[in-house]
């Protein structure tokens, strides 16, 4: 009998979360990976989504667990907290990165608070004549997530939607 551990529970309550809301109309989910890297032993599940019907700022949440974290679970290690990693992030397309990453992150900041540790990255082609402009948002909780916050997550992920939400208004008021 396969006994599910930390990443396999969190990973069906935090799928399910996003599916709710897909199936809600809030959300729709326009990717999905779920990765076993062998290499390694590690494990690695994403899904991306966006505001319903026409969104234009996409979230990614992930989860990773590496090879430590599921060891300790399934050899029962004295000492070890096992757990798996969580991100999310949130690609917006902008005109103005400079302006556009102080905006973002304000906002980011007024719905999520100071916890999760926030970093910006702005990419863009070269090549291009008029180069469009991605700001990259990424949060991390700084911390291993455990089977503790599993009833946090339907309202990480409802952070997530009115993330989504704000960030749109954010990008509709500057086009």
């Amino acid at each position: 009998m396969f006994d599910p551990t930390v990443y396999d529970n969190l990973k069906v309550v935090l799928e399910g979360a996003l599916y709710d809301l897909d199936l809600a109309g809030q959300l729709e989910i326009i990717g999905r990976s779920d990765r076993v890297e062998l290499s390694t032993m590690s494990r690695f599940f994403q899904l991306d989504c966006k505001v319903k019907p026409d969104g234009i700022a996409v979230a990614s949440v992930s989860l990773d667990a590496g090879l430590a974290d599921l060891a300790a679970e399934i050899l029962e290690q004295e000492g070890k907290q096992p757990g798996c990693h969580c991100y999310i992030t949130f690609q917006i397309p902008v005109d103005e990165p400079l302006a556009a990453a102080e905006a973002v992150k304000t906002q980011i900041r007024e719905i999520w608070g100071e916890r999760p540790l926030l970093k910006m990255t702005v990419s863009y082609s070269p090549d291009t004549e008029q180069p469009d402009f991605m700001l990259l948002a990424s949060m991390h909780f700084g911390r291993k997530l455990d089977e503790g916050q599993m009833e946090d997550i339907p309202s990480m992920i409802d952070h997530v939607a009115l993330t989504l939400q704000t960030l749109d208004g954010y990008i509709g008021q500057r086009g």
